[in-house]
């Protein structure tokens, strides 16, 4: 039901309203995405399919977060919703310094991208604890590579959890700007942008005054 509101928002716009009567053929396309028939790109069967890949057999109780990974595996063949977003973008920004995430309770630090593979760093690496000191002895130098990787792995891109942070460096205003550029450039002209950029402050959820000061904070 939520999927298929959204794609209700996204083809027939917020304001559209269904009646009885209703022939657009947007809608007609998108109803028939949730029939009951296995080719049907959200049907029950496919749901069920994409559920069986994590790890739950058909007929278990599907969670929230289950459905939501199901769902969205299959919303990356849905071409004509194209709900997928282009990420990889984000790393030919200069301010970028990564993104963290990708995976369910196991974060993920991803360093670029070759094609559609995502190339990340894992820290899950227990080891022992070594003062690097000043780097004067074998020891110490030791207990500095502790802190590197060695090596580097890929993801693909379409197995990537999509709860993910971006992180961005921006050390003048200028190189801030920058960054605001290429954002609406690179991101936000696409069809399902990843974010986007307002060009005026949020109004605050509620403001109350500090004693002593006479400026506001907001309380969110």
């Amino acid at each position: 039901m939520l999927m298929a509101q959204a794609l209700l928002y996204l083809h027939l716009g917020r304001d559209w309203s269904w009646t009885p009567a209703v022939r657009d053929p947007k809608y007609v396309k998108i109803v028939s995405m949730f029939e009951d028939r296995r080719s049907a790109p959200y049907s029950i069967h496919q749901i069920a399919l994409m559920g069986a890949v994590e790890g739950k057999a058909v007929g278990d109780w599907f969670g929230p977060n289950t459905v939501a990974q199901a769902l969205r595996k299959l919303s990356a063949s849905d071409q004509w919703s194209n709900m997928q977003f282009t990420i990889q973008s984000v790393f030919m920004f200069r301010q970028s310094v990564g993104i963290i995430g990708g995976k369910p309770n196991h974060a993920l630090y991803f360093i670029g991208c070759v094609g559609d593979e995502m190339i990340y760093l894992d820290p899950h690496t227990t080891q022992p604890f070594v003062p690097i000191g000043s780097k004067s002895n074998e020891q110490e130098r030791k207990a500095d590579c502790s802190y590197h990787c060695s090596h580097a792995r890929a993801l693909p891109v379409l197995q990537m959890d999509p709860s993910v942070a971006l992180g961005f460096f921006c050390s003048t205003e200028l190189d801030f700007e920058g960054l605001l550029e290429n954002m609406r450039e690179f991101l936000m002209k696409e069809q399902q942008p990843l974010l986007e950029v307002s060009d005026d402050r949020p109004a605050p959820v509620s403001h109350v005054t500090q004693e002593g000061f006479d400026d506001d904070f907001v309380v969110v």
